[in-house]
């Protein structure tokens, strides 16, 4: 909206060089609308976070931003009914810009961090030449004789330790593809893609989302009689049950932290039907394993339709 806006700017100075009202209206009245639209979302922003100290950095920001409306508008009509008019162009020139800035503010407000940032990369300086040249660099110290060298020789670097992958590192791993006919896989990878963007270093909620991938991946494995016995079937879908409690848990509490109503509300929404699914994953487990046959295996002499199903 903000380009969009300046983009209107440039098209009524246009206008105006060519004398055109019908083009300086309608390029104005394209301000007017995109501007509403903008004090429109920052107050549903507004009321949608919890943070206080956002709210009031944002509500400042937007009742500065419609302060300039109304001068905008006055302006407008008077450069309409006379383009030719420099005295009006100025006046509207000079309320344009006041409302671009203040747009401009209102977007600060909105991602503060990110233009904190900017600004301060903005001011970072990089030519050190003015401090370099006014101190000339200490003299270079003699280099030690060869028996100086000998005798401080430093004894032999040990070998590096061999270290054993961590947990985080084998859950980084990546899934196999799966096959349009391995639906469970297929939800184990899709789970894995979407999460390996994310770190899961001090975060417990992601490492616990890359561990509950892989044991749905050998979930599937074991359901479609491919690996395991009965009593591994039994073990991974108690292990997934337990865990999607704790992702429950652990959903709940990001919630409660959360100052941003629309994301909360969705998060325990999504969390709530995480036990249900869990419930549903020991029932299923528990029929599949009762389909092993003495010999402790998924019979491989089930149809593929049932294959499908599972």
């Amino acid at each position: 909206l903000e380009e969009a806006i300046i983009h209107d700017t440039q098209q009524t100075e246009k206008a105006i060089a060519d004398l055109n009202s019908s083009i300086i209206i309608d390029s104005t009245s394209n301000i007017i609308r995109r501007a509403n639209r903008i004090l429109l979302v920052t107050y549903q922003e507004i009321e949608n976070s919890e943070d206080s100290t956002f709210t009031t950095q944002l509500q400042n920001a937007s009742d500065a931003f419609k302060e300039t409306l109304s001068p905008m508008i006055a302006a407008a009509k008077q450069l309409a009914l006379s383009p030719d008019n420099k005295i009006a162009h100025s006046q509207w020139q000079q309320t344009n810009n006041e409302l671009i800035d203040a747009i401009g503010n209102v977007r600060e407000a909105l991602q503060p961090l990110t233009s904190n940032l900017i600004n301060e990369l903005e001011h970072i300086s990089f030519n050190h030449s003015s401090r370099s040249a006014s101190r000339s660099p200490p003299p270079r110290p003699p280099l030690p004789s060869d028996e100086e060298l000998s005798a401080s020789a430093a004894p032999p670097r040990p070998p590096l330790p061999i270290l054993e992958p961590t947990n985080d590192e084998i859950y980084d791993k990546d899934l196999p593809i799966p096959q349009s006919n391995q639906p469970i896989l297929m939800a184990a990878h899709d789970l894995h893609m979407n999460i390996k963007q994310y770190s899961s270093h001090d975060n417990e909620l992601i490492a616990l989302a890359k561990k509950m991938s892989h044991f749905v991946a050998q979930l599937s494995l074991l359901i479609r009689g491919e690996t395991g016995t009965k009593r591994d079937l039994i073990s991974i879908s108690r292990e997934l049950s337990d865990m999607s409690e704790h992702m429950t848990y652990l959903a709940k509490q990001l919630a409660s932290g959360c100052t941003d109503r629309r994301i909360r509300t969705h998060l325990l929404q999504v969390s709530e039907r995480i036990p249900t699914i869990g419930t549903q994953l020991k029932i299923l487990s528990t029929v599949k394993a009762t389909m092993f046959g003495i010999y402790g295996v998924l019979p491989r002499s089930l149809s593929k339709n049932e294959r499908a199903m599972i």
